[in-house]
């Protein structure tokens, strides 16, 4: 009987230092999870940053290209009226009088 109960107590002493084995491996695991987990948020948010950097380019970048386009229609426009009163104003130079 006691010979019986050391070979279960060994055995059970076996299946104890199996599962701290197993415990030590999740934990090499978990904090490989853990580090990837990271290093993927850390990535995310450069992106996230480079994504936001470009979109502010092309917020101001448009707003250059309508302000440039506003001021060309308003110089065009004033070209047109410029011209407008001389034909009005002197038909002669228009003519070739």
């Amino acid at each position: 009987m006691i010979s019986e109960l050391k070979v279960v107590s060994q055995q059970k002493e076996a299946e104890i230092s199996e599962l701290k084995v197993k415990i030590d491996e999740l934990k090499v695991t978990s904090g490989r999870d853990a580090k990837s987990r990271e290093e993927l948020q850390l990535h995310y948010q450069q992106r996230l940053r480079e994504k936001h950097a470009e979109l502010e380019h092309y917020r101001r970048s448009d707003a250059a290209v309508s302000s440039s386009f506003s001021l060309v229609f308003c110089l065009v426009w004033a070209l047109a009226a410029v011209v407008f009163v001389r034909a009005i104003s002197w038909p002669h130079v228009i003519r070739g009088d």
